[in-house]
C-alpha cells in the first residue's frame, strides 16, 4: 500500500477514489477494532492505535488538499513537493505507529500463549498428582483388603492343621459367618461323623 500511494502521489491527475476511499476504509475498520485492540494490548495498545487514526486522518487530509488543488490547477511545483514530504512524513508516522501496535500484539500473543501453557502444565501436573494419589490409594486398598481376605484364610489353614494333627476329636474354632465359617463347619462336620463311624 506504501508503495501504490507514493506512486499515486507522483501521478498528476489521481482519482480521490483511488487514495481517499482506502483510507476512509482503513480508518473505519480501525475504528471498528479499537475495543477489541485495547482489551488485547492494553491503554500502551491504545494509545497507539489513538496515533494511528490521527496520523491515517492527518494522511487523508493531506491527500485530499493535494486532489483538491490538482483539480482547480493551482498547484505549482514547490507546492506538490511540500504535500508530497508532508505525505511522506505523515506516512513514516503510520508506518512506526502500525510496527509499533504490531509489537504489542506479539507481545500479547507470547503472554496469552505463555499464560496457557502454565495452565496447561499446571493442569498436567493437576493430574499427575491425583494420579499418583489414586494409585497410592488403590494399593493401600489392596493391602488392607488382601490381610482382611488372607488372614482368615490363614486362620483355617492353622486350625486345619490343629485338626490334622489332634486327630478327629478337635474341633476347629471359628467365628465367622461368611464362607470361611461354613467350611470350618464343615471340617467340625467331617470329624463328628468320622467319630461316630469309629466308634
Amino acid at each position: 500500500l506504501n508503495e501504490q500511494i507514493k506512486a499515486y502521489l507522483k501521478q498528476p491527475f489521481i482519482s480521490e477514489t483511488q487514495l481517499i476511499s482506502p483510507l476512509t476504509i482503513s480508518l473505519q475498520t480501525m475504528q471498528t477494532l479499537k475495543p477489541k485492540l485495547t482489551s488485547i494490548t492494553g491503554q500502551q495498545g491504545s494509545q497507539t492505535l489513538n496515533k494511528l487514526i490521527v496520523n491515517t486522518q492527518q494522511y487523508k487530509a493531506t491527500i485530499a488538499h493535494y486532489l483538491y488543488f490538482v483539480a482547480r490547477g493551482e498547484f505549482g511545483g514547490e507546492y506538490i513537493k511540500d504535500y508530497q514530504e508532508s505525505a511522506y512524513k505523515t506516512w513514516d508516522n503510520i508506518s512506526s505507529n502500525l510496527s509499533a501496535l504490531h509489537l504489542l500484539l506479539d507481545k500479547s500473543v507470547k503472554n496469552s500463549q505463555q499464560l496457557i501453557l502454565g495452565n496447561y502444565e499446571r493442569s498436567q501436573l493437576t493430574f499427575l498428582i491425583v494420579g499418583i494419589l489414586l494409585l497410592l490409594f488403590t494399593l493401600l486398598l489392596a493391602f488392607f483388603l488382601g490381610r482382611a481376605l488372607s488372614r482368615p484364610v490363614r486362620s483355617l489353614i492353622a486350625e486345619t492343621r490343629k485338626f490334622a494333627e489332634k486327630g478327629l476329636d478337635y474341633r476347629i474354632t471359628i467365628q465367622q459367618h461368611d464362607i470361611f465359617g461354613e467350611l470350618a463347619e464343615a471340617f467340625n462336620k467331617i470329624g463328628r461323623a468320622s467319630c461316630r463311624e469309629s466308634v
